[in-house]
């Protein structure tokens, strides 16, 4: 995310990169959102945007 979306209230891009594949989990091997974050991201605040793009970091890092 870039630091200017990250400080004002404009909503992030989508943290999508196009490998759109889930693993057991529900989670996207390449962005790392679940199911659930990736059917709601266009009805999210910007704000619970942010905090999903931290969760999918996470996950993806624990994945590696």
């Amino acid at each position: 995310m870039s630091q200017s979306a990250e400080k004002t209230n404009t909503a992030p891009a989508s943290p999508c990169v196009g490998i759109c594949k889930l693993d057991r989990s529900n989670v996207c091997i390449g962005c790392g959102r679940l199911l659930s974050e990736i059917a709601a991201w266009s009805r999210m605040t910007s704000g619970e945007q942010r905090n999903v793009y931290e969760l999918a970091a996470q996950r993806l890092k624990q994945n590696r």
